[in-house]
């Protein structure tokens, strides 16, 4: 389902539902791993240029994995100082990224703290300085896929400089992470490349992980990220879970994690055969649905048939949430699979993740009260350090996004999120993740002091995971003087219908009606909120109804004319709107 790549790509409704689904493999709180808070965390920074600080420091908040990541971290600089025996004025930046390095494959980034993006900027820094070691590019390469893809006439290039990485010896957690960004790479760019080789290099690397007794990050999250890159490709996925077969025949272990990336390949399928359709519930009469049902109903009996040999793997039972969800089984089922992830594991993330989205009102009937109460026991349970109670931002995000716009408006609610934000923060000050769903929450609720506050904490190191670029702009335009009309979900809809009316005057318009229609969708609901003025809601309600007939008219383009002219007719209204308000609006385009 490409969990992990942001809002880009061959299907973007994929890819969002992935994103939100399985939000514990984004990096933050991965099972079975319990972090001490510490002050010890570098600030924030806003450019490239960066500071080195003390990833060892940060290492050390955690009680599980320590040696895997001290040995990993001086094999890595032991590797690195064999290749590059004169010293060099970019030593220290190199060291630094096989720090960030060694800390991302045994924990992730576990709390959202930017690891991935700072290593990138060291890279760019000794690069400046004229490091040109491939086992740093290589690592670098790796960290900057999940934000950059590299034009197709480079990609042949950069994989096989990454091949060459995973032939070379260095640690074999370098060498797994190195070959699965050559394989997404060829998967993305559709090279003609003999992927087995690829393959097979990675399956050695996790064979020699597997014996070695790995972090469960290691051996389950890198492995279930090559699954779901390659989803769009049943015979690369089929090969990717055969050489994970091998790798624990070849170590002689059989584990829980093993039958878990099963239940995950056959759910993986089982998405893969919904086609191209919007999110919610299974539709029983979608021509896809005997395939996917059949691909479902593999991915339970395989999760069962682990949960019963392997009663104490956490990632089982919290697969299986997800599978309730997918099938819509009861509300008991799925907490009688919460309740045994949380048994063994209570920091199960991922659990109380997939409980939050199970609960969201387009999957659970309801009218959100039970997110709201599951928040509120997320919170309860004061569970800082497995980021327990910040399963809240982002299932108050999607119930802002899918069920009630106002929640964040709402003062006994704000009162408690804004708490919650402030304490998780104090604890971990570098999360940006986090800070990110802050900032978005103060915006979408219209709390101009908290916005300003974080935006200038955040300056550029916003996750764009969380908001969009055009979500930032306005968030700068608010807060710029003389540029934002004071009323934010009117500025938003105007950036936003600017960019639907781009796309549709631009020559190669065929083919983007559904980049038209998500951006019409997001505009209507940043666009749900009224103002004070009667006249003002009155321009709103006419913008409102011409974005409804807009959207009504995407997807035949027999009639983009009659989209175009609705688009116009909304931007008008909007520009009436601000000026009812007394905002100080944007002279209207003159195409108006």
């Amino acid at each position: 389902m490409k969990r992990l790549r942001k809002f880009a790509g061959s299907f973007p409704f994929k890819r969002l539902l992935a994103i939100i689904m399985m939000m514990a493999l984004i990096g933050l709180a991965p099972t079975g791993t319990r972090a001490t808070p510490s002050d010890s965390s570098a600030p924030l920074a806003g450019s490239d240029q960066i500071d080195l600080y003390d990833v060892d420091a940060m290492a050390a908040r955690f009680s599980e994995n320590k040696d895997f990541y001290q040995k990993l971290r001086d094999e890595g600089i032991a590797f690195y100082s064999s290749q590059n025996p004169t010293p060099s004025s970019y030593d220290d930046n190199a060291r630094e990224i096989i720090r960030l390095a060694a800390y991302y494959v045994t924990w992730g980034d576990y709390y959202g703290e930017g690891v991935l993006r700072d290593l990138v900027r060291f890279k760019k820094m000794a690069e400046k300085q004229g490091c040109l070691d491939p086992f740093i590019y290589g690592l670098y390469v790796s960290a900057n896929s999940v934000d950059h893809t590299p034009p197709d006439a480079q990609t042949l290039q950069i994989v096989n400089k990454l091949l060459t990485c995973a032939e070379a010896q260095a640690p074999a957690a370098f060498r797994l992470w190195e070959a699965k960004t050559a394989i997404v790479l060829v998967q993305n760019h559709k090279l003609n490349v003999d992927e087995s080789q690829l393959i097979s290099l990675w399956e050695k690397a996790f064979a020699q992980l597997i014996q070695d007794h790995a972090p469960t990050f290691t051996t389950y999250n890198l492995a279930s990220y090559l699954l779901d890159e390659c989803s769009d490709d049943d015979s690369t996925e089929n090969l990717v879970i055969g050489a994970i077969h091998q790798a624990y025949h070849e170590s002689g272990k059989d584990s829980g994690l093993c039958w878990a990336l099963d239940g995950d390949f056959f759910l993986d399928l089982s998405w893969g055969a919904r086609g191209p359709r919007m999110y919610g519930p299974v539709n029983p009469m979608y021509e896809g649905r005997p395939l996917e049902g059949e691909r479902l109903q593999k991915a339970q009996q395989i999760l069962e048939a682990g949960y019963a040999k392997f009663p104490d793997e956490s990632k089982i039972a919290s697969l299986m949430i997800r599978v309730a969800m997918e099938e819509t089984l009861d509300r008991s089922t799925m907490e009688m699979w919460f309740q045994r992830a949380i048994k063994t594991d209570p920091n199960n993330f991922g659990a109380y993740a997939a409980k939050m989205y199970y609960l969201q009102p387009r999957w659970y009937a309801g009218n959100g009260t039970e997110v709201w109460k599951f928040s509120q026991e997320c919170i309860a349970s004061q569970n800082w350090s497995a980021n327990i109670p910040m399963v809240l931002a982002k299932g108050l995000d999607q119930f802002f996004e899918y069920g009630d716009p106002l929640v964040f408006t709402r003062p006994p609610i704000w009162k408690k999120v804004e708490a919650t934000y402030r304490k998780y923060l104090s604890l971990y000050p570098r999360s940006s993740h986090i800070r990110t769903y802050f900032l978005k929450a103060a915006y979408v609720g219209h709390h101009p002091n908290v916005l300003r506050e974080q935006y200038n904490i955040l300056g550029a190191n916003w996750d764009h995971e969380v908001i969009s670029q055009d979500e930032y702009d306005c968030m700068t335009a608010s807060l710029t003087p003389n540029q934002g009309s004071g009323y934010p979900d009117m500025d938003e809809a105007l950036v936003l219908l600017q960019k639907a009316e781009t796309i549709q005057s631009g020559p190669a318009y065929d083919g983007k009606d559904m980049e038209v229609f998500n951006i019409l969708i997001s505009v209507r609901t940043v666009m749900q909120d009224g103002g004070a003025k009667p006249v003002y809601r009155n321009h709103r309600h006419l913008a409102l109804k011409a974005l409804d007939a807009a959207a009504s008219g995407v997807p035949g383009h027999d009639q983009l004319q009659a989209v175009d002219d609705n688009i116009k007719l909304a931007m008008q209204e909007i520009h009436n709107a601000l000026q009812a308000a007394g905002g100080k609006a944007k002279a209207a385009p003159s195409s108006i």
